[in-house]
This record gives C-alpha cells, sequence and structure tokens, in this order.
C-alpha cells in the first residue's frame, strides 16, 4: 500500500459497479434481451480475461444502442447509486478535491449520472460513440484509449496536469489499470468482488459504502 498521508488534488472514479450498483451495457442488454450473452462479455473483460477492444466490439454489435438506450441508461444509473456516493462526493467537495469521472461507457448517459452528482461536465471523460441523424446506433470509436487496455491509465497520463496527485476508485482491471500512475488506487468492491482487483490495489474495499473510502484520503464526513 502506497502512502495515505498525501494530500490528493484529485480523486477520479469509474462508473460502472463503483459509483453505481448496475452495470450500464448490462442495462441495456436487459432492453435487447440480450443479458446473458452480454453479461458473460462483462465478466471476462473485468476479469482481464478478453482484450477490452474485443469485449467492447462483442457488446456494441450485439446491443447496438441509440441514444434513447444511452439515456434511458442514465436515468437508471441516477436510480441506482452506491450507498454513500453523495456524501463522498460532498465531502470531496467541501476540502476542493476534484472530482472526476472515468469511464469506458458513453454519452449522454452517463452526463445524466454526472449531472445528478453534481460533477462538472469537463471532469467527465467517457468513451466516443456515433449515432445517426435518427439516433440509432452507427459506431464507436475503437481507436480511443478508453476502447483498449490500458486506456484508463493513458487517460489520466495525458490529464495529469489537471489531476495533480490522483487517487482512482474502480471495481475492475481496466480502473487498476491505472495504479501505476496514480498515488493511490482504491479497488472498490461494495458492488463486485474481482479477485484480480481484491489481490492487487494499493487498498481494498469490500464495504457496500462509498464512504469507506474517505479514511485513506484522511477525511471524514462532517
Amino acid at each position: 500500500m502506497k502512502d495515505n498521508n498525501l494530500k490528493f488534488d484529485s480523486v477520479a472514479f469509474d462508473v460502472d459497479s463503483t459509483l453505481v450498483t448496475i452495470e450500464g451495457l448490462d442495462y441495456m442488454a436487459s432492453l435487447k434481451n440480450k443479458v446473458s450473452e452480454i453479461s458473460q462479455i462483462t465478466r471476462l473483460a473485468m476479469n482481464g480475461e478478453i482484450s477490452m477492444k474485443d469485449a467492447m466490439m462483442k457488446k456494441m454489435a450485439a446491443i447496438s444502442p441509440s441514444i434513447s438506450d444511452l439515456i434511458s441508461m442514465g436515468n437508471a444509473y441516477v436510480k441506482n447509486i452506491v450507498t454513500g456516493v453523495m456524501e463522498t462526493i460532498s465531502t470531496l467537495n467541501k476540502h476542493n478535491i476534484k472530482v472526476w469521472i472515468v469511464t469506458g461507457n458513453f454519452q449522454p448517459g452517463v452526463g445524466i449520472l454526472a449531472e445528478y452528482l453534481g460533477i462538472k461536465p469537463e471532469h467527465v471523460i467517457t468513451n466516443e460513440i456515433f449515432h445517426n441523424k435518427d439516433g440509432s446506433y452507427q459506431s464507436f470509436n475503437l481507436n480511443h484509449p478508453l476502447s483498449n487496455n490500458g486506456g484508463k491509465k493513458i487517460m489520466v497520463q495525458k490529464m495529469k496536469s489537471l489531476f495533480g496527485r490522483v487517487c482512482f476508485v474502480g471495481d475492475g482491471s481496466t480502473d487498476l489499470d491505472t495504479q501505476e500512475t496514480v498515488e493511490l488506487f482504491i479497488g472498490f468492491g461494495g458492488v463486485i468482488r474481482r479477485k484480480n482487483v481484491e489481490e492487487n490495489s494499493h487498498v481494498y474495499i469490500s464495504k457496500p459504502n462509498m464512504t469507506s473510502i474517505l479514511s485513506y484520503l484522511n477525511l471524514s464526513i462532517d
């Protein structure tokens, strides 16, 4: 475990199974009767058994999410926020610590959650998706870092001048990739416990309450 007496400038969060108790693409799969297929791909990807790009290609081909599907996903996010997230973000804001979202998921769904949580739009980093004029799915950016393994690490490295000293909080192997770049990586197992993340994180939290991260940031709820 790294020195947790640091003062952090930023805390960056994954979304699915971290800020919320659902997986967004799994939710959209339920709209298309593709739950079993997509859940299996998610499990393989988050355990590091297939590449992020392969997983995304398979999922997006199966789901083909329209703009309205992504809006529905965002609304579902808001209804399924992890316990303690609001209090945690409020505490970070009170201490002038910047709050970020870094996710392989897509707008406008992620933006709906960010707005509800009071996270600035410019602090939301997502994958890139393309739609036709009628809102139907066209494609997504296969070359975007967040479509590939190591993408979150790359995005944090690129944004280091803005992030400053960073704590990253996430549940999966794509989040764990950032550990080499950030000052503290907290694996969050409050929704799903993933063995590789549990065994390799600087800090691992299994309690289903996001306020558990605050003590590692030398903070507490006022």
